[in-house]
């Protein structure tokens, strides 16, 4: 053979034998690489879950404050029942501020519920329409917790005012339930 054969030759297993070493000796090395690898990608995952939990606790966190600000407005809508007296005044004395004539106004019995108590309460009223829903608003604007389960509203005669006008008043009959605290 010729020397550049020989060469070659010497060249390729010396190439053959780094591959080799390569591929014996540096096995371990190339293990714990991809040991660590994985082990990154799993601690990747974990910090990542970690940071999605964190953000879930931060809205468990809020949604909590929200729902204690909301009990905070349902007590204050629901009255105590010791003060569901000074609720009806005031009922008629929004009638008086709508110019509506309140001819009655009979609270029912308190009917006792498992978290609340509730008290139908019938009114009777005279007067002309608008100033009847302008009453109705005012009612619905009340910081309380109130349900209209009935309303009847008839006609009744025209009465003459001034210059000799008429105008038609309006009697209602409407059926309330209010809403008070503990059962």
């Amino acid at each position: 053979m010729d020397r550049r054969k020989v060469d070659f030759v010497a060249i390729g297993v010396m190439v053959l034998l780094l591959v080799t070493a390569y591929f014996t000796l540096f096995r371990a090395e190339r293990d714990r690489v991809a040991q660590l690898r994985e082990k990154k990608k799993f601690l990747s995952e974990k910090l990542q879950q970690a940071g999605e939990m964190n953000l879930a606790m931060d809205r468990i966190h809020d949604e909590i404050v929200e729902i204690r600000r909301n009990l905070a407005d349902f007590d204050r809508r629901l009255p105590e029942e010791k003060r569901i007296y000074d609720f009806l005044r005031s009922i008629d004395g929004l009638a008086a501020k709508s110019h509506v004539t309140m001819e009655s106004l009979v609270p029912g019995p308190l009917e006792k519920r498992s978290l609340y108590s509730r008290m139908e309460v019938k009114i009777a009223a005279r007067g002309r329409f608008p100033d009847f829903y302008r009453f109705l608003s005012r009612l619905e604007g009340l910081p309380r917790i109130t349900r209209l389960t009935g309303l009847r509203i008839k006609g009744v005669d025209p009465r003459t005012v001034r210059d000799g006008a008429t105008e038609r008043l309006c009697a209602v009959e409407m059926d309330l339930a209010v809403f008070v605290s503990g059962g």
